[in-house]
């Protein structure tokens, strides 16, 4: 499976109502890169000239021109075994995940303008990412709307329309098989540019999960496989499973091994780690990483240091946010790793209230997510051993 690549703040604000209904999703930030100034023989034999920049103005550009490049070079050797400057090296490296797992999916001819298959859309886009709309078969404003948005979080041309490659990211996103369409075989890996082989995306049992670019799994707490379960003695983990769901995407990154929110909660459950007057607060998170023999820290010192030491190493970071501001952790995310974006500093979590990746500023010595209000407070847990 792909990865899900960061969501701007601005079209997470307006998928969850502001801007007008069927307006274009704003265009993501392209990473500061080298201009490509040799495509690889390979790539350029494919594709002909790349783009002459990757500026935001460009952007869609230079991926439409990668797709084409990738998908016209399938039928012969890998694009990325090619011999390549370092600079186009560099591009193809910034868009490998997303296209890692393209050729897994083989949709069979279907209709994509009929209403069941319509309607099959709509039902995903609801399930995977709330997009609220009504299951009638037409695809008007609101849905190309809400397509837009997963083509910005998947990474592909964004344009409203449900094509191949887009219906292939929604049955790899978990969204089932379309009216008609074929089953898809297991993800393999591919070969990378140098000769090595990319490991396959987590899974557990026939599951397989979407990962953050670091990747950290992608577990949302209500989803129908455990977001049903209670915790402790009253509220499920869709309610109250933030932080469980958070330390099951920590812990399975750095065990290599998924551990998913609901056996992180059945063990819980049987090593008495719930407690509190509802029964479902956790009273120790040192228990809840014993599950894979390593063990935890949680901490209120604020100390940004410590939070980016383990980030640097590749250790996701639990973190507490304010969402109310009571200036105390009422959701709970799994930061991944930072960097720096035109001197600003930023950081990328993993969110189990969405399973997407959000983009986070530093202001001051707050983390600040402001399309949701998320605001930390200081409160973070670390994963030690491993």
């Amino acid at each position: 499976m792909e990865s899900i690549y960061e969501l701007p703040v601005d079209d997470e604000m307006r998928r969850r109502g502001g801007g007008r209904a069927g307006a274009q999703a704003p265009r993501r930030a392209m990473p500061a890169a080298p201009r490509p100034t040799r495509p690889a023989p390979l790539v350029r034999r494919h594709a002909g000239a790349a783009p002459r920049c990757n500026c935001p103005q460009h952007g869609d550009r230079l991926i439409a021109w990668l797709q084409a490049a990738l998908e016209q070079a399938r039928a012969g050797a890998d694009v990325e075994t090619a011999d390549t400057e370092d600079d186009t090296g560099e591009e193809l490296e910034f868009f490998e995940q997303p296209f890692e797992l393209e050729t897994a999916y083989a949709p069979a001819a279907v209709d994509r303008s009929s209403a069941t298959y319509i309607r099959w859309v709509q039902g995903a886009l609801n399930r995977l990412q709330g997009s609220g709309l009504a299951v009638d078969g037409i695809s008007g404003p609101m849905t190309r709307s809400a397509v837009r948005d997963f083509q910005t979080r998947q990474h592909l041309a964004v344009d409203g329309i449900v094509g191949p490659q887009t219906e292939a990211a929604l049955v790899r996103a978990g969204a089932g098989q379309p009216p008609g369409g074929a089953a898809a075989p297991a993800p393999t890996p591919r070969r990378g540019r140098r000769g090595g082989r990319k490991s396959p995306p987590p899974s557990a049992g026939d599951r397989t999960f979407p990962t953050s670019s670091d990747g950290t799994p992608l577990f949302m707490q209500g989803d129908p496989e455990w977001g049903g379960e209670t915790m402790g003695r009253d509220d499920t983990i869709k309610q109250s499973g933030c932080a469980i769901s958070s330390m099951a995407m920590a812990i399975s990154k750095i065990a290599r091994r998924i551990y998913t929110p609901l056996d992180v909660d059945r063990w819980i459950d049987a090593h008495g780690g719930y407690g509190g007057t509802g029964g479902d607060e956790i009273k120790d998170w040192n228990v809840i990483a014993q599950i894979a023999g390593l063990g935890a820290e949680r901490k209120s010192d604020n100390s940004l240091p410590t939070i980016n030491r383990e980030l640097d190493r590749g250790r996701p970071v639990v973190l507490g946010v304010d969402k109310t501001g009571d200036d105390v952790p009422d959701h709970w995310i799994a930061l991944t790793r930072r960097g720096s974006e035109s001197g600003q500093t930023v950081y990328y979590a993993n969110d189990p209230a969405t399973g997407l990746v959000i983009r986070m500023l530093l202001q001051g010595q707050e983390i600040v997510y402001d399309s949701r209000n998320y605001r930390s407070t200081g409160d973070y847990t670390i994963i030690t051993g491993g």
